[in-house]
């Protein structure tokens, strides 16, 4: 994914997991891939891995074999890489006819019928991803400078923003500069959620409350209702 990666080793001792960091999905993919893979096997030398199953936020043209020889050198003869859609679908369901939403840093959906597959979404963060983490971040840091612009209610999202980033002013720019820009807007999500918007909706409808937290949630309905 683009804000971590998880990793599952099997062999006949048993099954041993651990995390990385997401994957930049502006910067090539394999090498990416293989540092992950290459970190995995280093920390357990005496697995002897043969077999490597994948899957990525933001895979396009990339094979297997792109794969196979960025870990040149390792006992790995077999890798299968898929799209990230793919692999939660198969995941959740196997190989069944149903609908799966796969909403992190990014938001996917696929479809599979008796005749046909749908996909939805999956566009990243600059044209899609909606209701993805990093949409619900950026929305709520929108709304946080709204507030801190007087262009609508301050809220207690301009302050959770201003614990985040001290120097509000310059916020853009730290974003801009950071490499880890999109996981670092989706894990605002965490923070805005806190603010307990739906309530916040709530009280608004009778007069009170926060306008700015409000819109987290129309939004939402607003795409529910699109999708229909």
């Amino acid at each position: 994914g683009q804000s971590s990666t998880r990793l599952r080793l099997v062999t006949p001792d048993g099954v041993r997991e651990s995390t990385a960091s997401g994957v930049v999905t502006s910067r090539p993919l394999p090498e990416q891939w293989a540092e992950r893979v290459s970190a995995m096997l280093d920390a357990h030398p005496d697995a002897h891995v043969t077999e490597i199953a994948l899957g990525s936020s933001g895979f396009g043209s990339e094979t297997a074999h792109d794969l196979v020889e960025a870990l040149a050198g390792r006992e790995v003869h077999r890798v299968v890489v898929a799209h990230d859609s793919i692999t939660s679908y198969l995941g959740a369901l196997g190989e069944g006819e149903g609908c799966v939403i796969a909403a992190g840093t990014g938001t996917i959906c696929l479809a599979v019928g008796p005749r046909a597959s749908a996909r939805v979404d999956g566009w990243g963060h600059i044209m899609g991803d909606a209701g993805s983490a990093y949409w619900i971040g950026r929305t709520a840091l929108e709304a946080a400078l709204r507030g801190y612009d007087g262009r609508r209610q301050m809220t207690a999202l301009t302050q959770m923003m201003a614990e985040a980033f001290p120097d509000l002013e310059n916020a853009y720019l730290e974003l801009q500069a950071d490499p880890d820009r999109v996981a670092r807007v989706a894990r605002v999500h965490r923070r805005s959620s806190r603010q307990r918007p739906l309530l916040l909706w709530s009280r608004d409808l009778a007069g009170g409350g926060s306008l700015a937290n409000a819109g987290l949630c129309v939004d939402p309905l607003r795409l529910r209702q699109v999708a229909r």
